[in-house]
């Protein structure tokens, strides 16, 4: 009796074959606490990929900007969704879906970030209800795809003068990161120094979607 299992069993082995034959060499890790998500002690492997802006596997197509999100073949029999691929060739990519039947979906990572919390502040003299400048990390170096969203926000009031841009606001695609849950208000660093407020955080099947706004401080 043909089953679900048996197929995809045939089709990852298929896709592997074709990774050796067009693909690129890929380093494998596996993610399993908050600190570094590439570091060696995560290295799960090495195999073929080949990446395709189209799922296609075809080579038709260029990607173009503003789409992280690529199809990825290869033997994925022992591989898992957040799971990162690291190529000399393409870069760094997370795995964000590996459904049944169906092409892996990965998105290409350009940045690398880590993530702290604002502490409250003690009430006391001068107490404001705010969050108090002093920070915990909660994530260390995590790659990730940030891209600039279609939106900003207007200047912090009172703060605008003639010529005041607006804040630019970015869309980010994380993995599900190990004991962590991502709460509006934390703060991303990238590698680049930038800093971006958390406005908005999804934890979906395929990890975190996260809205940020850029912070100057």
């Amino acid at each position: 009796m043909v089953t679900q299992a048996t197929i995809q069993a045939k089709i990852n082995y298929g896709y592997g074959i074709a990774a050796n034959i067009l693909g690129e060499t890929c380093q494998f890790f596996a993610p399993s606490n908050p600190l570094d998500a590439i570091a060696a002690t995560n290295y799960a492997g090495t195999l073929a990929v080949r990446f395709d802006p189209n799922f296609q596997f075809g080579a038709t197509k260029p990607q173009l900007y503003g789409h992280p999100v690529w199809g990825a073949a290869f033997d994925r029999t022992d591989t898992n969704v957040g799971w990162y691929m690291v190529s000399q060739v393409s870069g760094t990519f997370f795995i964000l879906a590996q459904q049944p039947l169906l092409p892996t979906a990965a998105v290409l990572c350009n940045r690398t970030v880590s993530i702290t919390r604002p502490s409250s502040p003690t009430p006391g003299p001068g107490y404001y209800g705010g969050a108090a400048p002093a920070e915990g990390q909660i994530t260390g170096k995590w790659p990730c795809s940030i891209l600039q969203g279609p939106k900003g926000n207007e200047p912090v009031a009172g703060l605008s003068l003639p010529g005041s841009t607006k804040q630019p606001w970015a869309a980010i695609l994380l993995p599900s990161i190990p004991s962590v849950s991502i709460e509006l208000g934390d703060i991303i660093t990238d590698d680049l120094g930038h800093r971006w407020d958390i406005s908005g955080a999804e934890l979906t099947e395929f990890g975190w979607r996260l809205e940020a706004e850029y912070s100057s401080e």
